[in-house]
């Protein structure tokens, strides 16, 4: 994988499977494109997707237990509320076509490392997420309409409940072959 940044961040290249670049505009150690206007266009977008995502953080944590407790921790609210334009981060991903089927290395199956995942469904449905009930892969994607976001669980989400009832949710890109995929992902997170 070729990497123009640091710790995973900035863009990043996995020769004929996908490239993409991931950043967080509030931090300026990170190596931006040199264009002005990408940077103000990505910030914009950043700010837009935040605005969402605090929000469902918010309305997660109303959700109550069998005891009729929060499930969030109260103290973690203004924690994450604050650490969000310092700690979130905003990737834009292109899936380069390819005519396999199934094509396993686009984006194997794995969870991610924040607390909630925000992505948008994307004019080519690929993403698919476990449902560890059914044992099985469910194309979410399918089930929304372009312009939807589908928001999963991230490997943190445990650190802020008083819950063991929800955990981090596996998923996977399964691309139809022949196709470019397009995606804008939104990780909202709290630490390196």
């Amino acid at each position: 994988m070729k990497q123009h940044g640091e710790e995973n961040w900035g863009y990043m290249q996995k020769e004929g499977v996908r490239e993409y670049i991931k950043l967080r505009p509030g931090d300026d150690n990170f190596m931006w494109p040199n264009d002005e206007e990408f940077r103000k266009d990505y910030s914009i977008l950043f700010n837009l997707v935040s605005e969402v995502a605090f929000p469902c953080f918010e309305r997660f944590a109303q959700y109550k237990n069998e005891k009729n407790e929060s499930i969030i921790l109260e103290e973690a609210i203004d924690d994450i509320r604050q650490l969000i334009p310092s700690r979130s981060s905003l990737s834009v991903i292109r899936y380069y076509s390819h005519n396999e089927r199934p094509y396993k290395d686009v984006c194997s199956d794995h969870t991610d490392t924040g607390i909630l995942t925000f992505v948008f469904r994307t004019q080519v449905p690929s993403l698919e997420i476990l449902d560890k009930t059914m044992g099985k892969y469910v194309k979410v994607e399918e089930l929304a309409e372009v312009g939807d976001m589908i928001v999963f669980l991230g490997e943190k989400s445990h650190l802020f409940t008083n819950s063991v009832q929800f955990c981090a949710s596996p998923h996977r890109v399964n691309m139809v072959p022949n196709t470019e995929r397009y995606s804008v992902t939104f990780l909202l997170d709290t630490a390196k």
